[in-house]
């Protein structure tokens, strides 16, 4: 399988769409839609094995795993937030986990508090 980027909520509300049109009554927009699942998946790094194992996951209710690095970046972390924790985050919580997903630059030390309090709060409810 290939290595694996964030799951973005961007990603997941286009995966939900397109999964959606597969139920058309139309077969060329199924074939589309499987397309363009495919394309979207890659574009995460994952392939439908990956999905199969997402969905499987999600209907035991299990979360996905934590990144396994020694020393996660607070980009994997932010990321692993969002893709775990989005529905019980406030919308700035939200905002400000999408920016250190993306941010390339080191956090100043109330931005780290902050990541770490979410991280936390988040792995105590994912128990």
């Amino acid at each position: 399988m290939p290595t694996t980027a964030p799951l973005t909520p961007r990603i997941v509300e286009r995966l939900g769409q397109l999964i959606l049109l597969l139920a058309s009554p139309h077969d060329g927009e199924k074939v589309a839609a499987c397309g363009a699942i495919l394309r979207t998946l890659g574009s995460a790094g994952l392939d439908l094995h990956a999905l199969a194992d997402i969905v499987r996951r999600a209907a035991a209710g299990e979360t996905p795993p934590k990144p396994a690095n020694e020393a996660p970046s607070p980009q994997g972390e932010a990321a692993w937030c969002l893709r775990v924790g989005a529905s019980t985050l406030k919308a700035r919580e939200r905002k400000f986990l999408q920016d250190i997903a993306q941010a390339r630059y080191p956090l100043s030390a109330k931005q780290r508090a902050w990541l770490e309090a979410i991280v936390a709060r988040i792995e105590a409810s994912a128990r």
